[in-house]
């Protein structure tokens, strides 16, 4: 008999049996099939099933497939219950731990929150409603979580802040275009390093390494809506303003501060001690401390001189030559 995984639709070829059935499910195959009357006269067992290596002749009844389906059905819904099955009620707050979590009896945990298998939560840390900490996660202590805060494949060190709705250790946006012409995942397979001491606004996103971990250095401080991709490394002190964003394997040393909507493009290195103006753009890098404005940043002395003669040359009026 077949199993449930050899039925399935070869989508890739849907040239080979010349009709274009369900991918989602092999049974729509078996519906197709009957409505193009590849069946015995007894009109119950199927001449031929299509399988991913072509058509197959098998003796298989309606009834056997019914069973088929059922038994998978079955365990499906069995898996889905046993992986909640471990999860047990914590006394402070009312959330879910997993009973192979090493989570601190000082730890709030509130209703709505999930702590998964293995991870570790360190004395007095705090998590909210609708966070979820995942499988081999670390928190240090003194570390809160606002609601609907994501962490996974990370670690998070002492005395942090994560406000609502941030997420840490998702995949980083990497992509490459195969021989075929095809866009294909690269393996996002790294983790995210969180300092101690570091607050992350609402709605900002971490995302997890490829080549390097993604790290975040001790007290610094990020606002809201900020995009840090992935391979990117942050220094200690670090002020980053409402909507920056970090392209993947980008460098930041110490007490770098970067205004609102300012950009720095991916694999650029910027020196300890540099700010960057709001809305301006780093696309070389920058070795050398101080202020930096515009698009692309350069000093902002150079940046207000240009600008001062761009206001004059505008001021000519059309009837003078450029």
């Amino acid at each position: 008999m077949l199993s449930y995984k050899d039925l399935v639709y070869d989508s890739v070829q849907p040239s080979r049996i010349g009709h274009s059935c369900c991918t989602s499910s092999p049974f729509a195959c078996y519906s197709n099939l009957r409505k193009r009357k590849e069946f015995n006269g007894d009109g119950d067992t199927p001449k031929r099933w299509f399988t991913s290596s072509g058509f197959t002749s098998v003796a298989h009844s309606c009834s056997e497939e019914k069973k088929l389906r059922s038994r998978v059905e079955m365990q499906a819904a069995r898996n889905a219950e046993a992986k909640y099955e471990d999860l047990e009620t914590w006394s402070r707050g009312g959330g879910f731990v997993h009973n192979l979590a090493q989570v601190d009896e000082t730890v709030v945990v509130e209703v709505g929150a999930v702590v998964h298998a293995y991870a570790l939560i360190g004395p007095n840390s705090h998590i909210s409603s609708g966070s979820i900490v995942g499988d081999h996660v670390v928190i240090g202590s003194n570390t809160r979580l606002g609601f609907n805060v994501s962490l996974q494949n990370c670690s998070v060190g002492d005395s942090c802040t994560l406000h609502n709705g941030v997420c840490v250790g998702q995949d980083g946006f990497g992509f490459t275009i195969n021989d075929k012409g095809e866009v294909v995942k690269k393996p996002q397979l790294l983790k995210v390093q969180i300092g101690s001491f570091v607050e992350i606004g609402a709605n900002s996103c971490v995302d997890r390494g490829s080549w390097r971990d993604t790290v975040i250095g001790d007290h610094t401080k990020i606002d809201n809506l900020v995009q840090i991709g992935h391979n990117v490394v942050v220094g200690r002190c670090c002020l980053l303003c409402g909507q920056v964003g970090l392209a993947g394997s980008s460098t930041l040393g110490d007490y770098v501060v970067m205004g609102g909507k300012s950009g720095v493009a991916d694999h650029i290195s910027i020196a300890s001690k540099v700010r960057i103006a709001a809305k301006s753009a780093v696309i070389s890098h920058i070795t050398e401390p101080g202020d930096y404005a515009g698009f692309p940043a350069v000093l902002a002395k150079e940046w207000r001189r240009s600008m001062v003669a761009l206001r004059k040359l505008g001021r000519r009026g059309d009837s003078e030559p450029l």
